[in-house]
């Protein structure tokens, strides 16, 4: 006799084969970053329903965690700063990984990425149009490139401009 659980559909029968699984692994929770990285995820979750994959997220720094979540998997994508270690993890395990954020362009990962100096500096350029001379950049912690980046750009847009501060 089936369980009311298994009759409306929280639990799969026995015969029924699991769905190959793409997991999502973030370094850290950053509420600075949840936003967009809950649009991520929701990309994710779509595109790989539409593949016939299901998706698991967990959050960890731990390289033997990852691998071992890797050896389950159909694929990975890391999310942060996620270090070597890891990614030499990931290589033993031979699955598909994809990076998503700021990445060191001698990386050995397809990744997924913005163009952070280039919006900065897009963002510089307009407020510079606009007639702003001091301009605030407010950002967390200094060790995510991208924020960095971003920074940088805005800098860059504003260097010999008469009267500015960036």
């Amino acid at each position: 006799m089936k369980s009311k659980a298994v009759e409306l559909g929280y639990f799969k029968g026995a015969g029924s084969a699991p769905r190959a699984a793409i997991h999502i692994v973030f370094h850290d929770h950053d509420p600075v970053n949840s936003e967009l990285w809950m649009q991520m995820q929701n990309g994710i979750q779509s595109e790989a329903a539409l593949s016939g994959y299901e998706v698991q997220l967990h959050w960890t720094r731990s390289a033997e965690q990852i691998e071992n979540v890797a050896r389950a998997s159909a694929g990975m994508v890391l999310v942060g700063q996620h270090g070597e270690e890891t990614l030499l993890a990931l290589q033993r395990t031979r699955k598909p990984v994809v990076r998503l954020g700021w990445v060191s362009p001698l990386d050995p990962v397809d990744r997924v990425t913005g163009a952070d100096h280039e919006a900065g500096s897009a963002i510089g350029q307009y407020l510079r149009e606009q007639g702003h001379r001091i301009v605030g950049f407010v950002h967390g912690t200094r060790v995510l490139r991208g924020r960095m980046e971003r920074l940088f750009g805005l800098t860059e847009a504003y260097v010999g401009c008469p009267g500015a501060g960036a």
